[in-house]
């Protein structure tokens, strides 16, 4: 029996048919393909980071002068001070900008111990100081530590041991270093004595009272439990100020840097005290 020919009203249907399958192998890669993107994007995602710089305020060149030698020029240029009138003591940075700068007095090349003017620098501009502390006395007439006679350096420390509370000192032993100066503000001298757990320096000072300037002898005295500032007058013999910077003092310290801990409460009886000193 011949077989019958094949139907050709059927071949549209297959020709479809075969069509749509083309069109379903083809849609799943481009499916992974996204879905691959997607995952990546998710799974390590690409971080935005933008570099910045710290830029001055516009019209300044901070960094370029010291705050040192700015202080210095507002002294002598805008305040008519001489350069050798004052001496910068300390300079202090704070988180907010400002620096503040320390000057003290000087009195024929003596120290005026409490005339400290305070300059804040910001942006290398003063920014606020008070030379108001710098006295204002006649200081042409005053006399000079080198042509003046009075009490010595070993009577000016038994003054100040005991105004301090201390035992009468059987063993004052005063040396000058052999450095020291022929002039009153280069004269320096050490003591030792068994009321003094360390060498006792002794200088010429003023010490400030209104308009008037008073020479002392200044001494750093350093005991177990106490260290004094003191300024006794060079030729009556009195106390015109004492200084306690409580050796024996306790105070919190918070841990900076890379090594961070707990806050630390420190006894500077037991430390050397390296800060402890104007």
């Amino acid at each position: 029996m011949p077989l019958r020919p094949p139907s050709t009203q059927h071949r549209p249907l297959a020709a479809h048919f075969l069509a749509m399958l083309v069109a379903l192998h083809a849609i799943p890669p481009a499916h992974a393909k996204q879905t691959n993107t997607f995952e990546r994007w998710v799974k390590v995602p690409t971080l935005a980071v933008k570099s910045f710089a710290i830029l001055p305020p516009f019209g300044t060149t901070l960094g370029t002068i010291a705050p040192p030698a700015t202080a210095v020029h507002y002294l002598t240029e805008t305040l008519g001070f001489l350069a050798a009138e004052f001496v910068i003591k300390n300079v202090v940075t704070t988180s907010s900008g400002v620096t503040a700068v320390y000057a003290r007095q000087l009195v024929h090349g003596l120290e005026v111990v409490n005339a400290d003017v305070n300059i804040n620098i910001k942006y290398e501009r003063p920014d606020r100081g008070d030379w108001r502390a710098f006295a204002a006395t006649d200081l042409a007439a005053l006399s000079d530590a080198g042509s003046t006679t009075g009490k010595s350096p070993a009577d000016v420390f038994k003054t100040l041991a005991s105004f301090v509370g201390a035992p009468t000192p059987t063993t004052v032993n005063v040396t000058v270093p052999a450095s020291t100066g022929i002039t009153s503000s280069d004269w320096r001298a050490e003591i030792t004595s068994e009321n003094a757990t360390a060498p006792v320096p002794v200088q010429y000072q003023y010490v400030l009272y209104g308009n008037n300037l008073k020479l002392a002898y200044s001494l750093q005295l350093k005991q177990k439990l106490h260290w004094y500032s003191g300024h006794v007058n060079v030729q009556s013999g009195e106390i015109e100020a004492v200084n306690d910077w409580a050796a024996a003092a306790r105070y919190p310290v918070v841990p900076v840097g890379d090594d961070k801990g707990p806050i630390v409460v420190v006894d500077s009886a037991a430390v050397v005290l390296t800060n402890a000193l104007p």
